[in-house]
């Protein structure tokens, strides 16, 4: 038998590039579809968009420069004394003699206006009139300088330099030098004076150091009416406080009373303020145990 001989087709001619086309969206269409299951299975997890902003550096504003502590004005309390206090009860005219002696301290075109507290800057304060009243009372003496700086606490501690009127005048009129300066001579206005100002200081503004060493409690103690009666910083009853040097009648009757002798040299005592309670007649109040005792 003989089987037709089939001629081998001719090559197919590439197809139009639109036909191409046409096939790859038919093949893109039979995909698996991105809602099925394995699709989604097998995609990877799309990172997340993040933004940054970006922020250029933010101005902090300066804060102020700290404010400086004032220096207080170490001379307003004299001043307003000289300018409002009026003596009063004032029977053996002391507080008088000390307000005198305050208004020519003060005075820079008085008879003081060539001392050392004005070389300065032309003004006295209160740390000056401290360390002249130290000078002529204390000088090296711990127990009288004890006293000095316990009475300026008693009358204006608390207050700093603003201390004035009755209660500066009630401190200054128990030292006689500063009552009557005339009678302490050329020692009243002695430039050696100076050596007390850190002390003076010190007391006036009440900072813990050689305050605190002549007496405890010092630096924190305010102003008190009631200060014996009631709990204090300072123990006053075992402070020196009262100091003379004493009339012989006196000497006598403190040596018999309080069994002990006197402090220093000509006939000087220092009371403590339990000590002067016993022997004075108000307290810890004094008469002028310079002059005769009465009986």
């Amino acid at each position: 038998m003989r089987f037709p001989i089939t001629l081998p087709l001719a090559p197919c001619p590439l197809p139009p590039v639109s036909y191409l086309l046409a096939a790859a969206l038919f093949l893109a269409s039979c995909s698996a579809s991105p809602q099925s299951d394995a699709f989604l299975s097998s995609r990877s997890t799309p990172t997340p968009l993040v933004v940054v902003a970006v922020i250029g550096p933010t101005n902090t504003p300066t804060s102020p420069p700290p404010t400086a502590t004032p220096i207080p004005d170490a001379t307003q309390g004299i001043a307003e004394t000289l300018a409002t206090y009026i003596p009063a009860e004032d029977p053996e005219g002391s507080k008088g003699e000390a307000f005198s002696t305050l208004r020519d301290f003060a005075d820079p075109n008085g008879v003081y206006r060539a001392e050392w507290w004005f070389a300065d800057d032309g003004v006295a304060d209160i740390y000056e009139v401290l360390a002249v009243v130290f000078h002529t009372e204390g000088d090296s003496h711990a127990q009288v300088q004890q006293a000095v700086a316990a009475r300026y606490l008693w009358f204006c501690g608390g207050v700093g330099v603003y201390c004035s009127g009755s209660a500066l005048i009630n401190f200054l009129s128990y030292f006689q030098p500063w009552r009557e300066p005339w009678a302490a001579g050329a020692r009243f206005a002695e430039p050696a004076a100076q050596d007390f100002l850190p002390l003076a200081e010190d007391l006036v503004l009440q900072r813990p150091g050689v305050l605190t060493a002549l007496i405890p409690g010092a630096d924190t103690y305010v102003r008190d009416p009631n200060g014996l009666s009631r709990p204090s910083s300072i123990d006053w009853l075992n402070t020196p406080f009262h100091f003379a040097n004493v009339h012989p009648t006196w000497d006598t009757y403190l040596r018999e009373t309080l069994g002990r002798g006197s402090n220093g040299a000509n006939r000087l005592w220092v009371l403590t303020m339990g000590e002067a309670s016993r022997v004075c007649p108000s307290m810890f109040i004094c008469e002028n145990m310079t002059k005769e005792r009465k009986p």
